[in-house]
């Protein structure tokens, strides 16, 4: 199949719809005990994550068959992300989910030759879809989105994510949200990665910070950061390319240089 642009709106045509249908499986109020299950430290997965899961693997691999399929809740060893692929957070935001906290997001990205060619976020709360199709633009729904222009830390406003992971690097963590703190406008914590890039990307805020992201935490966010104008570097000052594990900052040009201090 040839994955030209008109090929891809109509593909984010269909998804849209099954992203929809998917997010009726997210819970009102906290879920049940019994359908929350713990695997480490502050890292949950609960019937939503699975139920989402199985639910839009079955469409996405109708829609294109010869796809392989990375997803948070499944074993993604034998993958190659250099091939077409679908990569899959059925639940950004789990912990939020779990206390209720309703700021959790659907993050879906398809990827060929180690680039995102589609990447749609979806926030089952609010029903906003993110979205962004390579080389053609970013859109909040129907609307084209662009990052800020806020050019001075002092005047931004910023988020920054501090996941379970980081749990060995406390001081560190906490010394980069004391710099920010004291630097910037303020900061915010939203709890779910895929959300924070899309609020970049939009304008909301104005930078994002957060380091131990997995593929399918960042991948969707990667492509409607770059289309809304955003530049996205790792911890080590690279460009941020698809693969297995990253750090995320991002922001518009000019501001991102005065968070060059946050690099290793």
């Amino acid at each position: 199949m040839d994955l030209d642009i008109n090929t891809l709106l109509e593909m984010k045509n269909k998804v849209e719809k099954d992203l929809a249908d998917s997010g009726e499986f997210f819970y009102e109020d906290r879920p049940p005990k019994d359908e929350i299950r713990i695997k480490g430290k502050n890292d949950f997965v609960t019937e939503v994550d699975v139920k989402v899961q199985e639910y839009l693997k079955a469409k996405l691999l109708n829609i294109l068959p010869h796809a392989q399929f990375i997803a948070e809740e499944k074993n993604n060893d034998d993958i190659d992300i250099n091939k077409l692929t679908w990569i899959l957070d059925p639940c950004d935001g789990t912990t939020n989910l779990v206390h209720g906290y309703k700021h959790s997001s659907i993050s879906l990205g398809l990827a060929k030759d180690g680039k995102i060619l589609l990447g749609m976020i979806y926030d089952p709360h609010t029903k906003e879809l993110f979205w962004a199709i390579k080389e053609y633009g970013a859109f909040l729904g129907e609307k084209s989105i662009r990052v800020s222009n806020i050019n001075n830390l002092k005047d931004a406003l910023c988020a920054i994510g501090a996941g379970g992971f980081r749990i060995n690097r406390t001081e560190e963590t906490f010394d980069m949200i004391k710099g920010l703190f004291l630097n910037s406008q303020g900061i915010r914590r939203v709890g779910s990665a895929a959300l924070e890039m899309c609020y970049v990307a939009s304008g909301r805020t104005d930078a994002f910070l957060e380091e131990d992201l997995n593929i399918w935490d960042f991948a969707a966010g990667l492509l409607i950061l770059k289309e809304a104008g955003a530049v996205i570097k790792d911890f080590h000052g690279n460009d941020l390319i698809l693969k297995r594990k990253s750090g995320v900052i991002c922001a518009n040009p000019s501001l991102l240089r005065e968070l060059e201090i946050y690099y290793y």
